[in-house]
């Protein structure tokens, strides 16, 4: 199944299914919108640490150009080299200079 290249409009017209459901961005590695009962959307950006699948979940409200650059920046973050499995909120300082308050963490 060839996917399609995400666009604002194309995210804002997923609909809602029964189960939440992920589509991947062919435009950033790793970057899916993550799709919910309630019809709220976010983006998680997957990637392996040590061998080990990861999952961070960035923060509501971005734009798809946003969570590209985010997606890109993934492995430059201390916190996304450095979580072990816990859920972990990732300090401040160590954030892009992107505008983005928070990005969560977690195992999957």
């Amino acid at each position: 199944m060839k996917t399609h290249r995400l666009t604002d409009l194309s995210i804002r017209n997923l609909k809602p299914q029964a189960d939440r459901y992920e589509l991947p961005d062919p435009g950033a590695r790793g970057l899916y919108v993550v799709v919910h009962p309630s019809g709220k959307r976010s983006f998680v950006v997957r990637y392996r640490h040590v061998g080990v699948p990861r999952k961070l979940t960035l923060q509501a409200g971005i734009s798809l150009a946003a969570a590209r650059k985010l997606a890109a920046d993934v492995g430059s973050l201390p916190c996304a080299t450095s979580c072990m499995g816990l859920t972990h909120s990732c300090p401040r300082e160590h954030l892009p200079e992107s505008g983005v308050s928070s990005w969560v963490c977690y195992t999957s």
